[in-house]
């Protein structure tokens, strides 16, 4: 059974600090799918996105990030910090759900 946790991302997402914490609250995510939902999104830094991949990825060992509801900026920052970590692209996933 896979587990899903999802994490609604901030109006405004600027800070590696608020990355962790966000992640942090999710609890244990090993294995896990993370779904990030960025519907109330206005804009985010690439710091955030970073420490978001790092924090979801690299240190919570999540089996898969999902993202839907997000701006194009903000997958591109995303998708610059897998690539950065040397992630397999398949445990990303990003929904065609993406505003401009």
């Amino acid at each position: 059974m896979t587990v899903e946790h999802t994490l609604p991302l901030p109006r405004l997402a600027g800070s590696r600090e608020a990355a962790r914490r966000a992640v942090e609250k999710l609890g244990d995510i090993r294995n896990a799918i993370v779904i990030l939902d960025g519907r109330e999104l206005q804009s985010a830094a690439g710091s955030y996105a970073d420490e978001t991949v790092e924090a979801v990825l690299v240190d919570g060992d999540a089996a898969a990030l999902v993202v839907k509801n997000s701006t194009a900026e903000f997958e591109q920052y995303l998708r610059e910090s897998v690539a950065h970590h040397g992630i397999s692209a398949d445990r990303v996933d990003f929904l065609d759900l993406t505003r401009p």
